[in-house]
């Protein structure tokens, strides 16, 4: 029973460097592109600047969608009560919060 548990050394070893064969033929071909590499990451560049410039537009639609909406009123309702809140429970009225005095 204990062989059958036991790993076979020379098959292991076999697998191993088939492995690493694989690995390096793997590296040569991902570098080797026939010289489009900086073609291709250009457009991937251009590419990416649209999507960017797509979910701005995107996202400013939905900020202005919801500044038109009733929630987005309430939401800004709200906000200006809480600044008018915070400035009224101010209470030093331009008096220094900290006063140092000697002695």
């Amino acid at each position: 029973m204990s062989q059958n548990l036991e790993v076979n050394p020379s098959r292991s070893h076999r697998l191993k460097r088939e492995r690493e064969r694989e690995r390096k033929e793997m590296g040569l071909l991902c570098c080797f592109d026939g010289g489009n590499s900086a073609q291709r990451k250009e457009e991937e560049r251009v590419a990416s600047a649209e999507a960017v410039a797509k979910a701005a537009e995107a996202a400013q639609r939905r900020q202005e969608e919801f500044e038109k909406s009733a929630a987005g009123r309430a939401a800004r309702a709200q906000q200006q009560q809480q600044a008018a809140a915070k400035q009224a429970a101010s209470s030093n009225k331009g008096e220094p919060v900290l006063k140092w005095s000697m002695g």
